[in-house]
C-alpha cells in the first residue's frame, strides 16, 4: 500500500511539472518573455550601467540573445544579436562563464557569473546578476538588474541607498594585526573579522579580502584591479597553523613596516622559517616579548589558494606568532 501511494504521488508530481512546463512555454510564446524557474535564473532581460555606457541584454531560452548599448553622453544605440552559452569551469574556485558571441563572430561577453539572485528569493527587491572578468576576486564587476531600461535609474538609486558604507581600510594596522594574530583557530578569526566586515569580504572558508579594489602593477607592467590585501588562514586540519596578512602594494608594505618599527620591532635575522619556501625577515620587539614578526616578499604567498592561483605581482606577507 505504501509503495502504491508513493507511485501515485510521483505520477501526480510528474504530471504537474509537465503541465507547468507546457504552460510556461505557451506563456513565453504569447507574451514574448522568459518564465524563470530554479536553475535558469540567468534567463530574461537584464539592464545595467557602467562608467562608460548603458547596457540591456536579453538571454533567451533557445540560446540566442539580443543586446543594446548606448555610450554615456550619446543617443546612438548599438544593437547586437547572437548566441550565448553558460560554460562550466572545472576548478571549484571559479564561477561558470557567460559566453556571448555576436552573429558576426565577435565576442561580446566572456565573464564569470559571480552571483545571481536565486529564483523566489525575497532578500532583494529586484533580481541582480554580477559578472566578473576573472574569478572570485575579479577585476571590475558588472552589475545587471532584471528590469526594463526605463526602470534602471530608479532601481540603481534605491540599491545605492541600501548599500553598506564604503571601506575605510586597505589593510589591517599593525596593532590590529597583532590582536588578530593572537587567534589560534578559525572560529576566533571569524569572530574578530566580524568587526571589520565593512573593510574585508569573507570570500570563503579561511579567506578574507579587502573590499577596496584598486590598481596593482604586476611584474610585466600590466594594470590589475584587485583587493589591496588579503587575510588567509590555513584551514587544513593536518597543516601547521598559519595566518598571513598579504599586501599587494609596496606603499602599503612600507606603511605597515613603519607602524611595526614604531612598536619597537627590529630585525633579528632572516631565513626560511615555519616551513615556508620563501626567505623572510624575522623581527622582535622588547615592548612585546614573546611575539615574532615574519615579513617576506614573494610571488607565491600561498600554494594555489584563492586569489593566488596565478600570481604575476609581488606580494608582501606579514605573519605574527607567539614564540613556543
Amino acid at each position: 500500500m505504501r509503495w502504491n501511494n508513493l507511485i501515485v504521488l510521483g505520477a501526480v508530481v510528474a504530471i504537474f511539472l509537465f503541465a507547468r512546463t507546457c504552460t510556461d512555454r505557451l506563456r513565453e510564446k504569447i507574451f514574448d518573455t522568459e518564465i524563470v524557474r530554479a536553475g535558469e535564473e540567468y534567463l530574461g532581460q537584464w539592464s545595467g550601467r557602467t562608467a562608460d555606457a548603458f547596457y540591456h541584454i536579453r538571454l533567451k531560452r533557445d540560446g540566442s540573445f539580443s543586446g543594446r548599448r548606448v555610450q554615456n553622453g550619446q543617443t546612438d544605440t548599438t544593437s547586437t544579436n547572437g548566441k550565448y552559452e553558460i560554460v562550466e569551469v572545472g576548478e571549484a574556485a571559479f564561477y561558470p562563464r557567460l559566453l556571448a558571441i555576436a552573429t558576426g563572430g565577435d565576442t561580446l561577453l566572456n565573464h564569470y557569473l559571480a552571483s545571481i539572485t536565486p529564483c523566489g528569493s525575497t532578500v532583494t527587491k529586484v533580481d541582480r546578476m554580477v559578472l566578473k572578468a576573472n574569478s572570485r576576486y575579479d577585476t571590475v564587476s558588472f552589475l545587471f538588474y532584471r528590469v526594463s531600461p526605463e526602470d534602471l535609474e530608479r532601481v540603481q538609486a534605491e540599491d545605492m541607498s541600501d548599500a553598506p558604507p564604503p571601506p575605510t581600510k586597505d589593510a589591517l594596522p599593525a596593532r590590529e594585526l597583532m590582536a588578530l594574530s593572537a587567534c589560534t583557530d578559525l572560529p576566533c578569526v571569524q569572530r574578530f573579522m566580524k568587526d571589520y566586515a565593512t573593510d574585508f569580504l569573507h570570500a570563503s572558508k579561511g579567506e578574507f579580502a579587502a573590499r577596496h579594489r584598486s590598481v596593482v602593477i604586476d611584474t610585466l607592467g600590466n594594470e590589475l584591479i584587485m583587493p589591496l590585501s588579503t587575510i588567509y588562514i590555513d584551514v587544513n586540519p593536518q597543516a601547521h597553523w598559519r595566518l598571513a596578512h598579504t599586501l599587494h602594494r609596496a606603499e602599503l608594505h612600507l606603511q605597515l613596516m613603519e607602524e611595526f618599527k614604531q612598536m619597537g620591532f627590529s630585525l633579528i635575522d632572516s631565513g626560511y622559517y615555519r616551513g615556508q619556501p620563501v626567505k623572510r625577515a624575522r623581527l622582535k620587539s622588547d615592548l612585546y616579548p614573546g611575539w615574532v614578526l615574519y615579513i617576506g616578499a614573494t610571488h607565491q604567498p600561498w600554494n594555489l589558494k584563492g586569489l593566488y592561483r596565478n600570481v604575476t605581482w609581488k606580494c608582501y606577507v606579514f605573519e605574527m606568532y607567539r614564540e613556543n
